[in-house]
């Protein structure tokens, strides 16, 4: 097995939107929207169902370590380690941009490294040196990596992004279904008690670093 470096990240770009549409949420918690004009039907907890909608998409994110949403994100390093390394939460769409802040060229070329993508979505991408990786000054985070990863949404049927594991859709409109259940508790006690079938559907997807 490659020495192969994991990073660590953050969000630069933060999603816009919801990943499931409020007709989707309705539908699977059997919410009526109260009657009217068809444009402009509404429900009292319409509010509450996607902050809800939010919160179980955050869970999953944490549970998986995947971006469920679509963001950018900027994930760091102190220097290049000579097998590669991992970007951290799948899946990947595209690199921004790859540089070493202390180094005389900035970004690197791209002729200088290699994107392996090879697997599913959920597998993390490595990036690897075509031959050898250009020289780097070690120091905090000298090396950064900006990239967006996600999945489509329901608002953005279109976009270039892979669609949604069917199995993790399942899952969280089960988180979905629980909190909406358990609305008179918080939020916070009510993950902590998630239905099973939830986390079985998720863990086969789970994120495992480190394992190219």
């Amino acid at each position: 097995m490659a020495d192969v470096r994991i990073l660590r990240a953050k969000v630069i770009t933060h999603a816009t939107g919801h990943l499931l549409s409020l007709e989707t949420c309705r539908d699977h918690l059997e919410v009526v929207p109260i009657d009217g004009d068809s444009d402009n039907e509404t429900h009292p907890d319409d509010a509450l169902i996607l902050g809800m909608l939010d919160a179980a998409v955050a869970h999953a994110e944490q549970f998986t370590g995947l971006s469920i949403l679509v963001r950018t994100w900027e994930a760091a390093m102190d220097e290049l380690p000579a097998d590669g390394f991992e970007l951290p939460r799948p899946p990947f769409l595209e690199l921004l941009s790859f540089s070493a802040v202390n180094d005389s060229d900035g970004e690197f070329d791209p002729a200088a490294y290699v994107v392996d993508d090879y697997g599913t979505p959920e597998q993390p991408v490595v990036l690897r040196p075509a031959t050898s990786w250009p020289t780097v000054t070690k120091a905090p985070n000298t090396v950064k990596v900006r990239y967006r990863s996600g999945y489509q949404s329901e608002e953005d049927p279109d976009s270039d992004a892979p669609p949604l594991p069917r199995s993790l859709r399942a899952a969280i409109l089960l988180v979905l279904g629980h909190l909406y259940e358990n609305r008179e508790d918080s939020v916070e006690k009510a993950l902590a008690s998630i239905p099973n079938g939830a986390e079985a559907l998720m863990r086969p997807l789970r994120v495992r670093l480190g394992m190219a």
